[in-house]
């Protein structure tokens, strides 16, 4: 047998447990995927709600919050990720206002799977639509919830990434007449200019 056969076979296993044992992961994307975002005063963006690495996911239940004098959420839309003909939203949810957002789905009771679901790429939960309404750098959408069950009802270890929305002034178009009166201003000085050069003196 090959002697470095063995401490690779290890190491692979090694690998995989280390794999299997990572917890899941929630991660709140922006538009350009990355956690910092710039959108322009009163654009609207959506956040994707994206979860990953969890094995017989049974039930999801999260809160956000978000600075709404700088964001306004407008509405939130589930990624039924357990099957539209699965899932059972919680009653009262889904709630996107006032700056705060709740959203909680499991899989129904009365639906054929006899399993969790094992999410093992990053996978859509939610989507929220936002409005930028106010100036400002940094304004977290921020996680202060959240509760992950397996198919049984047991918890599931999991974290979640935070993300920041950076919000700037819209541009303000320059009129026309203001590009117009520039272009008059600098003729007249090109030709003034001209005149005085081409005197002759005696």
């Amino acid at each position: 047998m090959n002697k470095y056969l063995f401490p690779r076979l290890v190491a692979l296993l090694a690998c995989c447990f280390l794999n299997n044992a990572q917890a899941a992961l929630i991660t709140i994307e922006m538009p350009n995927g990355l956690a910092t975002y710039t959108a322009p005063l009163d654009s609207e963006f959506d956040a994707k709600i994206m979860i990953n690495s969890v094995p017989d996911l049974g039930s999801i239940d999260f809160t956000l919050t978000y600075n709404n004098s700088k964001l306004n959420a407008l509405s939130l839309d589930s990624g039924f990720i357990f099957g539209v003909d699965n899932t059972a939203t919680a009653p009262g949810t889904p709630v996107w206002t006032g700056g705060n957002i709740h959203f909680a789905e499991a899989i129904d009771g009365t639906s054929p799977l006899t399993a969790g679901i094992n999410v093992t790429v990053p996978t859509l939960v939610a989507t929220i639509h936002f409005k930028a309404v106010g100036t400002g750098v940094n304004n977290v959408i921020n996680p202060t919830s959240l509760i992950l069950s397996d198919f049984a009802g047991n918890p599931i270890d999991g974290s979640f990434q935070q993300a920041f929305v950076t919000v700037t002034p819209a541009a303000v178009p320059i009129p026309a007449a203001v590009w117009l009166f520039g272009s008059a201003l600098a003729g007249l000085g090109f030709f003034g200019k001209r005149r005085k050069s081409s005197q002759v003196l005696y």
